[in-house]
């Protein structure tokens, strides 16, 4: 850890001392605990709850605080909404309720569309974000459709990826669509919020906002909103909130029960087995120890995915692919353990038996520990040249202890250490991080990691480890974010002695620098355009030997306009090194959509150039093509479809073909309750005569899912499902054909139900 003191603490010291607050937003004025509203109107408290029932005749609601929608901020640019929108806001110290009055003179024309949770951003939709701690980096999003569905978000502003739609919270809410428009009502527990544990008044930053999907995706505003300034919850308005009621027992304990069979090894002679029904009981534990420290625990959980995985195309490809997390345990305060380097992959934790998790806040600091005993836990073995995942060969305890502390007005410095120890392996990092942000628009990020691992090649199926001992791994980046330009500069450094087995790095052994410049134009409602950007990027990488491995240039259109028409068109060329040789490629990519109708959304890409065969070591000419709609015939009918198709052609000749095709149809009976059938295909193609090694012909993987689901909230719900997988195979030079033979089918039931003492 000595050979980079200087670089670590002139980072720390300029996070920590060289911070120039922000401009303030509009109508706002700077003060020492951030930017504040100059009026911030009190939020009137309540003694007798609403009834959400999609009507605003209850009391409650004419003594609430009444804000207007007065700003139109996309397409247009804080010009006058189109449309007046009223939202009601009151809170009772135990809830915060939210209503909007959404008329519209076309009430024919709102789209409200059943949907499951989080799946509605194509319908008219009104709700709001709340800074809890006011300080402009980190809050909630909280929607509902106007067809009574809820969404809802955690935003980071400070993040790559500013909101994450996983997140979910327990929350009430009703709609209703009526002859002048559409109605919405929320009441969100404050138990399910962090802020700070002051018992006064609490002073919430607060921006309602409207969405109408019509001929353009009109997004109306509480406030005027600054294309220059990136920071959406510092532009927002301040509500000031009565004290909130004692949160002493704030504890929701989640038992769950799953039960099942599966029936496999029917590939390749079509004999089925028969497995046994199985049943386990599992319970999760979520504590608000503080309204700004909670505590989750899990023992022996159910970490079966209800949502199977999407079939990617994994021919011809080097790298291991990442997937989604979708585990609530693991989705808990996640947030808090996000650094710019992937130094927390929870996927990497496959099948833990029990789990801890606290997360929390005070003052200007943010903590964070998990530990997780894992039973199978996985291990990315990574390299310049290729990656891959394997099973790690000995059960294993995970740790991960973050801190991260507000430094300004918009900026932070942390710290994070992981461990994973387990019978004759290790592997331990510990890292500084930091995010600067200055004028606004302008943001510069850094991370730098140490490792320490010791592992064997019977831990890891027989694959060498990377050495053992020590590594480093570092980051720095500036951004530029403003409302006509965009820029980024970036610098990594990933030793190939480093290896972080909770993160995800899919390549070491690699210096790489990348750089990017981007022109915005805008155009307004009856414009032919409402953005067109045009932009250009580089990056260049070596090996630590100082080869170059890889050199890409880049130049792309971007376009934004009526009908939610899109379009994305690049032109690629690289130099990549694969096994000591460089492959020139020259690329075309592009992308189109469009949304005709509220109902119906179409979209369609495609490449061609250059790739490298990576089985044969050789040059190589790729065409691929995908195409996707999605359809609500009826407000209860969802139906989705998609496919893609990849043609490589090697030294003149047909070299291999893959396609991939899914789709979706879901029933909703209700807002609660939906039927849902999935299926998914995958078939490679491929020629053996242009090969140099032995492949065989065709390869075809069918799965299926057909699931009854009914949620009463995100923890309280009952899933019933079967899946089925079928295979296929051609081995080719003469040798029989297996037909698609069903390989394995599964039931299953899970039951879970949130309670609170």
């Amino acid at each position: 850890m000595s050979r980079y003191p200087g670089v670590l603490c002139t980072l720390s010291l300029f996070t920590c001392l060289l911070v120039t607050p922000p401009s303030p937003a509009h109508g706002t004025t700077a003060t020492g605990a951030g930017t504040v509203a100059a009026d911030a109107p009190a939020v009137p408290r309540i003694d007798t709850p609403p009834l959400l029932d999609g009507r605003l005749d209850d009391p409650a609601w004419r003594a609430a605080l009444a804000l207007l929608l007065s700003w139109e901020v996309a397409p247009g640019e804080n010009v006058p909404a189109p449309v007046r929108t009223t939202c009601y806001v009151a809170c009772d110290g135990s809830n915060l309720y939210v209503a909007f009055d959404a008329p519209d003179p076309d009430p024919a024309a709102v789209v409200a569309d059943l949907a499951d949770r989080d799946d509605a951003w194509r319908d008219d939709y009104a709700g709001f974000y709340l800074d809890t701690f006011l300080d402009h980096r980190r809050g909630y999003g909280f929607w509902v459709s106007a067809g009574g569905v809820q969404m809802d978000l955690r935003r980071d502003e400070l993040a790559e990826e500013t909101e994450d739609i996983a997140w979910d919270a327990r929350w009430h809410s009703a709609a209703a669509v009526t002859d002048s428009g559409y109605v919405v009502e929320m009441a969100i527990p404050l138990a399910e919020l962090r802020f700070p544990r002051d018992r006064g008044e609490q002073r919430w930053g607060f921006l309602a906002r409207r969405v109408r999907p019509r001929s353009t995706r009109q997004e109306l505003s509480l406030r005027p909103e600054d294309r220059d300034d990136p920071c959406l919850l510092c532009q927002a308005a301040v509500l000031r909130l009565p004290p909130p009621a004692d949160r002493e027992r704030d504890l929701t304990i989640t038992p769950t029960w799953t039960a099942g069979r599966t029936d496999s090894g029917g590939f390749p002679d079509g004999d089925l087995r028969h497995g046994p029904w199985r049943g386990e009981a599992g319970v999760s534990l979520r504590w608000g120890l503080r309204s700004d420290l909670t505590l989750a625990a899990t023992l022996n959980p159910d970490f079966s995915q209800v949502e199977a995985d999407e079939l990617l195309l994994d021919i011809n490809t080097r790298f291991a692919l990442e997937y989604t997390e979708k585990r609530p345990f693991f989705l808990e305060g996640a947030e808090v353990f996000a650094t710019p380097l992937p130094a927390v992959y929870s996927r990497s934790m496959n099948d833990p038996d029990a789990g801890l998790k606290l997360t929390g806040r005070r003052g200007r600091d943010a903590v964070g520990l998990l530990v997780v005993r894992d039973h199978t836990p996985w291990v990315l073995l990574a390299g310049n040249q290729s990656s891959l995942e394997t099973p790690l060969g000995t059960a294993a305890t995970t740790g991960v202890l973050r801190w991260r502390r507000d430094v300004g007005e918009s900026s932070a410095v942390g710290a994070l250490a992981t461990a994973r120890e387990g019978d004759g392996y290790h592997n331990r990092v510990a890292g500084l991080d930091g995010t600067v942000r200055w004028h606004r628009s302008h943001r510069l990020t850094w991370q730098w990691l140490w490792s320490d691992t010791r592992d064997s090649p019977d831990l890891l199926g027989g694959h060498p480890p990377t050495p053992t001992g020590g590594g480093s791994a570092g980051l720095i980046r500036y951004e530029l974010d403003s409302r006509d330009w965009s820029a980024l500069a970036e610098y990594q450094r990933l030793e190939p002695s480093f290896r972080q087995d909770t993160g995800f790095y899919e390549r070491l052994d690699l210096k790489r620098w990348q750089a990017g410049l981007w022109r915005s134009w805008w155009g307004d409602a009856g414009h032919w355009f409402q953005r067109l950007g045009l932009g250009a990027g580089w990056e260049y990488g070596e090996d630590f030997r100082g080869r170059l491995t890889d050199r890409t240039t880049q130049v792309e259109l971007n376009y934004l306009g009526p009908r939610h028409a899109r379009a994305w068109f690049a032109l690629q060329h690289t130099d990549e090194r694969f096994a000591d040789r460089l492959f020139g490629q020259d690329m075309l990519l592009g992308k189109v959509g469009l949304r005709p109708t509220g109902h119906l959304e179409l979209w369609l890409k495609g490449w061609h150039g250059d790739g490298i065969d990576v089985a044969n070591i050789r040059p190589g000419r790729e065409t691929g093509w995908g195409a996707g709609v999605e359809y609500s015939p009826a407000e209860r009918l969802f139906v989705s479809l998609e496919g893609t198709r990849l043609d490589f052609d090697a030294v003149g000749a047909d070299l291999f073909e893959a396609s991939l095709a899914a789709g979706q149809l879901r029933f909703h009976l209700d807002r609660r309750t939906f039927l849902r059938a999935i299926l998914q295909y995958r078939r490679y193609d491929r020629h053996p005569e242009n090969y140099a090694v032995p492949v065989p012909r065709s390869q075809d993987q069918l799965s299926s899912q057909l699931l009854l689901s009914y949620k009463l909230d995100p923890q309280t719900l009952v899933f019933l499902g079967m899946t089925d997988l079928w295979l296929g195979f051609d081995p080719g030079n003469g040798a029989p054909a297996v037909d698609r033979t069903l390989d394995g089918r599964t039931f299953f039931l899970k039951l879970s139900y949130a309670w609170r003492p």
